[in-house]
């Protein structure tokens, strides 16, 4: 036993012991550093993938503000058109002089076309003597002409009339 024990207390074997611990020791620490880059590797990768999704984010904000700001533009120059083509409807004095000559202009033709044809006929029924000169069926014909003619005419002018007026949306 006391060889055992100068053995283990001689200088040698507290040589080799160190030597043991001491690569003990190295082998931790470098454990210890290849843990803490496989930790700082997978934090680095996180930050990377963080950073690319930001970017993302990043890029559909700018679109979408982008978008936006295109949106805004559209919308102003229509609002621009919008006023542009109102202020053009507006009446001016002059104009309003232009649509009442024009307005007049069309009861004068229409007067002077009815009382034209007016003429006409009074005169061309005086030359051949009336309706007495005219045999029953070619009246009876032309009655029935004449009825389809001013039902005709009766449902253009209503429908004429009513498609023509503003409607209520449009007045505001």
């Amino acid at each position: 036993m006391s060889v055992l024990l100068s053995i283990f207390t001689s200088g040698g074997f507290g040589a080799i012991l160190g030597l043991v611990g001491s690569w003990l020791t190295k082998k931790e620490e470098r454990k210890s550093l290849e843990l803490k880059y496989k930790q700082e590797l997978l934090l680095a990768d996180k930050r990377k993938e963080e950073m690319v999704l930001e970017n993302q984010h990043e890029l559909l904000v700018a679109d979408k503000q982008f978008d936006r700001a295109k949106m805004e533009s559209t919308m102003k120059i229509e609002g621009k058109d919008i006023d542009a083509f109102t202020e053009s409807q507006k009446t001016s004095g002059s104009f309003k002089l232009v649509e009442t000559l024009r307005t007049l202009t069309r009861v004068f033709i229409v007067t002077y076309l009815l009382g034209v044809t007016t003429y006409f006929a009074y005169n061309i029924s005086c030359v051949i003597g009336g309706f007495a000169a005219i045999p029953i069926i070619e009246l009876t014909a032309i009655y029935k002409n004449i009825l389809i003619e001013l039902v005709f005419l009766t449902n253009l002018s209503v429908s004429w009339w009513f498609g023509s007026r503003a409607s209520s949306k449009v007045k505001k």
